[in-house]
């Protein structure tokens, strides 16, 4: 009585309104479940078909599986590889930013190396073309003919001199003798600068030696005034990437000179002050070059928010051996005046 009783409360609980069949997911028991009828066939296509299978009476009903979290779904046309591709840009921007950084720290040392190296040779601006060029200087001809204007005074005014003295012995006429005086007297009146320059403007051999040694004075005074404490030629010696011409050897010994503190007072030549020149102007191009270089450089921070403007004064400083160049050089043509490098003042 027993078996009977227990088929009618499974048949029961069967039939209960609560209760529904379960279905498998496809493709889960496709291959272990068996037709459900005996001499059932597979469908067409060669997968088996699957019927629902009914668990027994009470037994909770399975829920399906869930996905767990943080797992990302595949779609039909995803790889596995979709987070890979996600950390891609970001792992390739990260080298871009480092080398953006490095650029931009480069460019700043090399704006600071310019304007440090501008600052060290501003005092080309101080450069008076005329105390070093010297127009004025006597050339060789000019002294060689007032030597021989020289020479030809002293022989005349030695014989007179001689015939005056054989006057007064009485180994001549004493008429002869008289006018040897007066002549010796006339020769050497003409010896004096103001009773000369009533006769002829032609400067004396002695007035051209003093004239050739005030300019030689002024021209080393000038050197000294430009080169200062630090040694112009020595701080401008870096300036030779932008004008090679300042890597001859003929400026070589001005540089160590310039560096010991000794080139001023070794300069005893024109040709001295005129090799100073040299370096000079070529050093004035090589510095208006890094000038517009930096001044370039430093728009370009500017129009990229990297850096202020410069002031007036920072702006005047730094265009003064370019703009007011022309304007405060002087004529080479016009005579000198006024102290060494007074056309010039430093910013």
């Amino acid at each position: 009585m027993a078996q009977p009783r227990n088929t009618q409360q499974t048949q029961a609980s069967a039939g209960a309104p609560g209760s529904r069949p379960r279905v498998h997911p496809p493709g889960r028991l496709a291959g272990s479940v068996s037709p459900s009828r005996p001499g059932a066939e597979p469908a067409s296509g060669g997968s088996p078909s699957l019927t629902p299978v009914t668990e027994p009476a009470g037994s909770e009903p399975r829920e399906p599986p869930q996905d767990r979290p943080g797992s990302v779904a595949a779609g039909p046309d995803s790889d596995g590889d979709g987070s890979g591709e996600q950390e891609a840009p970001e792992q390739d921007s990260e080298p871009r930013e480092q080398q953006r950084r490095f650029d931009r720290q480069l460019h700043r040392t090399r704006q600071r190396e310019r304007r440090q190296l501008l600052d060290q040779c501003d005092r080309l601006l101080l450069l008076d073309f005329n105390s070093l060029a010297m127009p004025d200087w006597p050339d060789h001809y000019t002294v060689e003919k007032a030597r021989r204007q020289r020479d030809l005074w002293v022989f005349v005014l030695s014989l007179v001199s001689l015939v005056v003295l054989l006057g007064l012995i009485s180994l001549v006429p004493a008429l002869v003798a008289g006018a040897a005086f007066g002549l010796g007297v006339l020769l050497l009146a003409l010896g004096l600068p103001p009773v000369r320059h009533l006769i002829t403007d032609n400067p004396s051999y002695a007035e051209l030696l003093m004239k050739r040694q005030r300019l030689m004075r002024q021209a080393r005074n000038h050197i000294r005034h430009v080169e200062g404490p630090l040694g112009l030629a020595a701080c401008c010696r870096a300036l030779g990437p932008y004008n090679p011409a300042l890597t001859r050897a003929r400026f070589q010994r001005l540089y160590e000179l310039s560096r010991q503190g000794r080139l001023a007072t070794l300069v005893h030549t024109r040709g001295h002050c005129q090799l100073y020149l040299m370096f000079a102007l070529e050093a004035e191009k090589a510095y208006n070059r890094l000038q517009d270089e930096y001044l370039k450089a430093h728009q370009e921070e500017i129009d990229a928010g990297e850096a202020q403007p410069l002031n007036v004064r920072e702006t005047s400083h730094l265009s003064e051996s370019s703009g007011g160049e022309a304007a405060e050089r002087p004529d080479p043509d016009a005579p000198a005046t006024g102290t060494p490098g007074g056309d010039r003042t430093a910013s």
